[in-house]
């Protein structure tokens, strides 16, 4: 099965599953920047769950092809599914990057950047952590708002392996942004961190100019 057969049968097992009195208040929430078919989440995962049964993961050859195919859809569930189901790539190809940073930078919103970076971008800089700085310092001074939140969140599952230095530094160059996104991630990164390395992050939020809103979120289970 090709990267198109393989996008065709997933769309339209989805598209049997629309429900237009989900799919508007969806769309709304989402500031209609996206169709929608209506599929609530646990829905949606019972569908990968059980296409994967049927047709199995993505070939690796096929995950750039199929994620285009994903991007170029007017439904989310489509991007929404496509994150998930490449997300079962244990060990993505160094050149995989470009394609997580094209799933950042097309149809840009929180919902797929904050999946993407953790899970997607996280895996791979885990396993190719020779790129983190080089790449990561590139995205803080891209000026692209997702790329910069990336840069913040790649790291939200790495618990005690966080690099801190990293960390701290990223959310000192972008501490005066003006976009609330972007002030959000900063406290959501250092929250996430705090749970590892209460004290330092303390520290850095006490010794450092903030929004309210980074410092409050950075704090949020620590006072």
């Amino acid at each position: 099965m090709n990267a198109f057969e393989y996008y065709t049968a997933l769309d339209a097992r989805l598209e049997n599953l629309a429900n237009e009195n989900l799919a508007l208040p969806a769309k709304k929430y989402m500031k209609n920047r996206s169709e929608f078919y209506g599929i609530k989440s646990v829905v949606r995962r019972q569908v990968i769950a059980d296409f994967k049964k049927d047709f199995g993961k993505p070939a690796p050859d096929e995950i750039d092809e199929f994620v285009e195919y994903c991007w170029n859809s007017p439904y989310r569930e489509l991007q929404y599914t496509c994150m998930e189901l490449i997300d079962l790539e244990k060990n993505p190809p160094i050149e995989r990057l470009k394609t997580y940073e094209k799933m950042v930078l097309v149809k840009s919103w929180w919902d797929s950047v904050d999946f993407i970076s953790p899970n997607l971008m996280g895996k791979y800089f885990k396993l190719y952590p020779e790129f983190i700085a080089e790449k990561t310092l590139g995205y803080v001074n891209s000026g692209e708002l997702w790329l910069q939140r990336s840069a913040l969140l790649f790291q939200l599952k790495y618990g005690a392996k966080t690099d801190l230095n990293l960390l701290f530094d990223y959310c000192t160059q972008l501490a005066g942004h003006k976009d609330f996104f972007i002030r959000k991630a900063i406290g959501w990164s250092l929250r996430q961190a705090g749970r590892k390395f209460p004290e330092a992050v303390i520290e850095f939020v006490e010794n450092h100019e903030l929004s309210n809103l980074s410092a409050k979120e950075a704090l949020k289970h620590l006072k």
